[in-house]
Order: C-alpha cells, then structure tokens, then sequence
C-alpha cells in the first residue's frame, strides 16, 4: 500500500504543480506541431493516388509497406513517429526522481517514512504510469485528429490501440528506469539529463570501438542490442501483437537498470 501511495503521488504531483502544468502545455504543444506538420500531411501525402507512384519510385516498397503495416496509415505513421520521438520525452518527464529532493534535504525527510529501495520502487512505478498516460493522450490526440478529416478512418484506429500502447509503453520502460538510475547520481534534474546524454554517446562510441576492433568475433553483434532502444529499428518491421516478440529486449534493460540504481540507492550518502 505504502508503494502504491508513493507512486500515486508521483502522479499528483505531475498534475498538482505549476511546473508539472508547464512540462505538459510544453509536451502537447511539441506534439500539436508533429501532429499538424508531419503526421497529418504525410497521411494525405501517402493516401493521394496520384503521389502513390512517386512514393514507390523514391523510397521503393519498404515506404509503402511500413506505411501499411498497422492496417491504418495514420497508426503507421503514429507508429513510426512516436517511436523516435516518446522516448526523449520520456527522459524529460522522468529526470527527476531522486535530485532535487537530494539537494533540497528532503530526501532524508521522507526516508523516515520509507526505506530506499520502497521509495526508489514507487517512483519509477509513478514515472512509469505517467508514460502510459502520455502514450494514451498522443493515440487519442491522433485519432482526434484524423476524426476530423476522415472520421471512419478514426474508427479503424480503435482495434489496433491495445497493441500500439502496449508495446510503445514497453519501449518508455528502460528510458524511466535509466532515468531512475541517473537522478540517484545527480543532484538536479538537469544534470541528469546531461548524463544521459553523455552516457548515450560514450556507451556508443565504446560499442563501435569494440566492433570495430573484434569484427570477425560472434560475440560483438550482440553488442547492438546493449544500450535501450536497440530494439526500434525492428520494431519498424512488426505491428500488432507481433511485436512483443522483441519485448523482452525493453525488460531486460528495464531491469538491470533498476537493480543498478537500487544499488546506488543503498550505497550513496542521501
């Protein structure tokens, strides 16, 4: 129960706070604009048959195929556009579990209450919720959307929801969970951000290096598969419950993340 109200008010807290109104006006209004002038355009753009020819002679069969892999050109380009752009938010919303209650003296306050690792758990559990929250309001921003112009092709968009939110929740995973592990090693939700982002490239760079200098080993090909994310590029090719098969991928990450931020949560003077 106590972990439940933990992550709970995480949740209010988002809803409850000027700045947490402001990350969501700045949030809608990034996604107004993807919306307005990518996703929309791009779904008249691919569904004009007089452009259908265009698109197959630039881009080949594989434009038109993940255009109608969903079933829905407006899923699809849902699809492909919310994978590569939810997770930066994801690290935005997520950035300060831990940091500014660490630097204000509040985290010691709030340990009487709780133990560390109860406490780091209910976080990221309420971090994780307000992930499906935003996943749920850009599907039902999208459909709003495409009402507008084409409502039965707003009606199709219904069946396919449950696998889109469930598997684009999956990929947000490790990013909250990094994010868990990362504002434990912080003292600001900005500093954190800047460690993510310094970790990204070095963790990269060190992967290319390693492949690189051990090409001809089995080993190294399993290295694309070490920083979270590796998986959006295949889940490209799947749609529908297809795409849990990679599913364990996210979970992994998710996992070993959060056991090394438990960890620095038990070590680290708060």
């Amino acid at each position: 129960m106590q972990t439940l109200a933990i992550a709970q008010h995480e949740v209010l807290k988002l809803f409850g706070t000027r700045r947490g109104w402001m990350s969501i006006a700045a949030f809608l209004l990034v996604w107004g604009i993807i919306l307005a002038f990518v996703i929309e355009p791009a779904a008249r753009f691919l569904s004009n048959e007089d452009t259908g020819g265009l698109i197959a002679l630039l881009f080949g069969d594989r434009a038109q195929q993940l255009a109608n892999s969903w079933g829905n050109l407006e899923v699809s380009l849902y699809w492909l556009v919310a994978l590569y752009v939810l997770p930066f938010f994801a690290i935005l919303f997520s950035a300060d579990q831990m940091a500014s209650d660490r630097s204000r003296g509040t985290l010691r306050y709030l340990l009487l209450r709780c133990g560390r690792f109860t406490l780091f758990f209910s976080r990221f559990l309420g971090q994780l919720f307000i992930m499906l929250l935003l996943v749920l309001l850009t599907y039902a921003a999208s459909m709003a959307l495409t009402a507008v112009h084409s409502p039965e092709r707003a009606l199709d968009m219904l069946p396919v929801a449950a696998p889109v939110i469930v598997n684009l929740w999956l990929v947000l995973m490790p990013y909250v969970a990094l994010m868990a592990l990362l504002s434990v090693l912080a003292s600001s939700s900005k500093q954190a951000i800047v460690y993510s982002v310094i970790g990204w490239i070095v963790l990269w760079l060190l992967i290319r290096y390693v492949q690189n200098r051990f090409e001809l080993s089995s080993w190294v090909g399993l290295l694309d598969w070490v920083m979270p994310g590796a998986q959006i590029q295949a889940l490209l090719r799947l749609s529908h419950w297809d795409a849990l098969q990679l599913a364990p991928i996210p979970i992994a990450h998710t996992v070993v993340l959060l056991v090394l931020g438990a960890f620095f949560m038990w070590k680290r003077d708060l």
